[in-house]
């Protein structure tokens, strides 16, 4: 259902997985300037969405889920030439 197709020297990390509700998110690119966030549940409903990230280098934020009920969740994050899926699993 999902592919993830990675730009050179970019590296999409999600902490702790599985999470209680809130996880943290690294983004590390040499090409990699601006960036969107969604993470939508597995009926395919966006639960958090982020627009224009300015990443320049790298980009740490802490996503808090815990209102949503536990379940699997896609994080999804996509810029020029770039986009990656990962899964987040989240346990109450």
């Amino acid at each position: 259902m999902w592919v993830e197709e990675n730009a050179e020297n970019t590296t999409l990390n999600i902490y702790p997985n599985p999470s209680k509700g809130i996880f943290n998110l690294d983004i590390n690119s040499e090409k990699l300037n601006k960036a969107d966030l969604k993470v939508i549940d597995a009926l395919g409903k966006v639960v958090f969405e982020q627009q224009g990230i300015n990443i320049q280098g790298s980009h740490q934020s802490s996503i808090d889920l815990s209102n949503n009920p536990q379940g699997i969740y896609f994080v999804i994050v996509s810029g020029d030439e770039y986009r990656s899926v990962k899964k987040i699993f989240l346990q109450k």
